[in-house]
């Protein structure tokens, strides 16, 4: 029965968490178990496989790292005669330019935009001179979007209404004081002016 290999599996993970990498900024590596299937819809049938996705946010380990990381804990947990295999599940985005471009859905690197970044220091003006208060410029420890820009070289902020300690998870709440604030300000952190040709 393949839930009993996955539930070592996965108990044996929850054991590793501790020991991923740790960034002074972004915190350690998380890895969330998301999505769960088998194929069988009837009570009496043991399924012959299971498919389990696994949300890993890196802070610091490599897709290639991941991959070693879950066949070596799989080793340990599994019994020899499961066989597991693991892959990381690509997506291809396409933007309104229409390039393609594949990337791994399950995996997202951190990535950081120091304080004293130009489009940092803009939001935070601008924010000064419409809400009259001094921001304080914190890491987030979510950044899903960031995996398609940050990356490609794009920086990468965020005024948020959102909740940092509840996103993303089904309690997400949406607050509209803090949509009233942030929203009517988003585009204030747009360039003013767009030359044409400029990329």
């Amino acid at each position: 029965n393949p839930h009993f290999a996955a539930a070592r599996f996965l108990l044996k993970l929850e054991e590793a968490m501790p020991t991923l990498h740790l960034d002074p900024d972004l915190g350690r590596t998380t890895v969330a178990p998301t999505l769960y299937r088998t194929g069988v819809s009837s009570v009496n049938v043991i399924p012959g496989r299971v498919d389990l996705s696994l949300d890993m946010r890196s802070a610091g380990e490599s897709a290639e790292e991941a991959l070693a990381l879950y066949r070596r804990i799989a080793q340990e947990a599994c019994p020899p005669q499961v066989r597991v295999e693991f892959s990381l599940p690509k997506r291809t985005l396409t933007p309104y330019t229409g390039i393609e471009d594949e990337f791994h859905g399950a995996f997202t690197a951190g990535y950081k935009l120091e304080r004293d970044n130009p489009f940092v220091t803009k939001a935070a003006r601008v924010i000064e001179t419409t809400l009259g208060r001094t921001p304080e410029p914190i890491y987030w420890l979510l950044g899903t979007d960031g995996c398609y820009t940050a990356p490609a070289g794009l920086p990468t902020h965020a005024l948020s209404s959102c909740q940092e300690h509840l996103a993303p998870t089904a309690d997400a709440p949406v607050k509209l004081d803090l949509m009233t604030h942030s929203l009517p300000r988003s585009r204030q952190f747009l360039p003013s002016r767009v030359s044409p040709g400029a990329s």
